[in-house]
């Protein structure tokens, strides 16, 4: 009896988790990351980059922080010391590398970017953690 109820209730949990639809939000995370400097001067991976969806400037409740930042999925991303994505407070950040070397780009790496195209090396401060409170990023066209 106790088999044949485990069977039931995994046969509808297997059903309800491969039928539920998808949502957008959190698509943004698969492509971006953000790490936190921590009191011991390691990165620490943040998980705000989930409640961001792409093409929509999204708003955090609280203010979260960052010190390096990394995004390979979208044109570019931009992020923002206020809410609502106001592009004459986006963050800039400088890249980290000696070259960027994407195809088809050239950026100048001694100059710092507030759209931050693909890549893993974006610093938003040398040494501190950076409050951010909206992100944008734009998709591949």
């Amino acid at each position: 009896m106790v088999k044949y109820n485990m069977k039931i209730l995994i046969g509808l949990l297997l059903t309800f988790c491969l039928s539920y639809p998808a949502t957008t939000v959190g698509e943004i995370s698969g492509g971006v990351r953000a790490y936190q400097l921590n009191k011991k001067g390691q990165l620490k991976k943040q998980d705000w980059t989930k409640k961001a969806s792409p093409d929509v400037c999204t708003n955090f409740r609280k203010e979260q922080k960052a010190h390096r930042f990394a995004q390979t999925r979208y044109q570019y991303c931009m992020l923002f010391s206020v809410r609502e994505c106001d592009e004459t407070q986006s963050l800039m950040a400088m890249w980290g590398g000696d070259k960027y070397r994407v195809k088809g780009m050239s950026l100048d790496v001694a100059q710092p970017q507030g759209k931050l195209y693909r890549g893993t090396k974006w610093m938003l401060h040398p040494k501190e953690n950076v409050i951010v409170r909206s992100i944008y990023c734009r998709s591949r066209s």
